[in-house]
């Protein structure tokens, strides 16, 4: 059996605590079929702490006829005790060229292969969604549009643009840090950019070498540096159940240029 979120109510996005008192209650019984039954929870990431905190025991003291995979990209969001339960098996990244054959299979454009594929990160199961779902790349667009306005953003703008995403993420967690990954995507660019004097070797967002470069060249390279550095530990938080609105500000404070805090390239 496979646990994915939940597909409505308030925390539709999350696998809670009652989806696990119900994998609880299946494993208890013996399997219909063959000798081992066998839950996959996919995005373990996606476990409430509450829900987490729940599977504790069972992870602990498993039945004999049980066996669970927890699948996660991103381990350090399960909490520390769960981690300790389970027996880690990592699996490496897809590299590109096989990203872009599975793209090409589908009947992408050459164009739209090459920018998925390296928007990827390694991850075809990614890049096949956003080939079928094309407001996924509009959403996309947006965020990149905003990590680059904040630069210019008055601090008072910054604020209250910390205060909506805090709300949204009370709403829902996932759109906030898709949100973000968008805004660490463009940063880190930026740095490469910066760093490697304009090369467009590892960048992600091809399609926007114009823009990026540009900001390249505006913005000191050490505050770059600290604003991606705040970008991954804002998620961190945030996956770690700090106060939403306390980890938002403490990033946007550091977005380069933000409240004269950071200066330009003269």
């Amino acid at each position: 059996m496979t646990i994915p979120p939940a597909e409505e109510g308030p925390q539709h996005k999350e696998i809670g605590v009652d989806q696990i008192r119900e994998v609880q209650r299946a494993v208890a019984l013996a399997p219909f079929e063959g000798r081992t039954r066998v839950v996959i929870i996919d995005p373990a990431e996606r476990l409430s702490e509450e829900a987490q905190n729940a599977f504790l025991k069972t992870l602990e003291e498993p039945p004999p006829n049980a066996v669970f995979v927890l699948v996660a990209t991103r381990g350090d969001a399960l909490l520390p005790t769960v981690r300790s339960r389970c027996a880690l098996i990592e699996f490496g990244l897809v590299p590109m060229g096989e990203i872009e054959q599975a793209l090409r299979g589908r009947g992408v454009d050459e164009e739209r292969v090459r920018l998925l594929a390296r928007l990827s990160n390694g991850r075809p199961d990614w890049a096949l969604a956003m080939a079928d779902d094309a407001s996924r790349l509009e959403k996309r667009g947006e965020a990149l549009e905003q990590a680059r306005a904040l630069a210019a953003m008055p601090m008072g703008d910054l604020m209250d643009l910390g205060e909506r995403l805090a709300q949204q993420f009370r709403r829902d967690r996932e759109a906030v840090l898709e949100r973000l990954d968008g805004w660490l995507s463009w940063w880190r660019d930026v740095l490469l950019l910066s760093a490697s004097g304009e090369s467009e070797d590892g960048v992600a967002n091809v399609d926007m070498l114009d823009a990026l470069r540009e900001d390249a060249g505006r913005y000191d390279q050490d505050g770059v540096v600290a604003f991606v550095q705040a970008l991954r530990e804002c998620r961190r938080r945030l996956e770690g159940n700090v106060q939403a609105r306390i980890a938002l500000d403490a990033l946007l404070v550091r977005a380069p240029g933000a409240g004269s805090l950071h200066t330009t390239k003269t």
